[in-house]
């Protein structure tokens, strides 16, 4: 053995990340890293009567008002995504009932109003 450094074969057909390849990953990171966050700080508080209910991305607003009723809260408004409706419950169940009957996310209103209408006026 010699006293070298040890040198590992490269893979054919492999080639380093370029730019495209490390920002993309980035990217991706702070996406995933900030969501997870972001929804636990918008999650409803305990005695909350109001709010933001989120359906699959693939659901209409039919859909997402049956699950809605099906989790025995009112409609309140339409979020201006047909899988985003604001309803209001006094059930301390709903949060758990709209879960089970599908729901993605379920989170405070106000929050989610906020962050829409600023990305509403980021786009403009």
């Amino acid at each position: 053995m010699s006293g070298g450094p040890l040198r590992v074969p490269a893979k054919r057909g492999a080639s380093p990340p370029g730019k495209f390849g490390s920002a993309l990953a980035v990217l991706l990171f702070l996406a995933f890293g900030l969501a997870g966050p972001l929804a636990i700080g918008m999650m409803p508080r305990d005695g909350q009567t109001q709010f933001a209910v989120i359906a699959a991305p693939w659901r209409g607003l039919e859909e997402t008002a049956a699950l809605v009723a099906a989790a025995d809260g009112r409609i309140v408004d339409a979020g201006g995504l047909p899988n985003v409706i604001f309803a209001q419950s006094d059930s301390p169940a709903f949060v758990a009932a709209a879960y089970r009957a599908g729901a993605w996310l379920v989170l405070d209103p106000v929050l989610l109003r906020g962050c829409l209408q600023a990305l509403g006026r980021a786009s403009s």
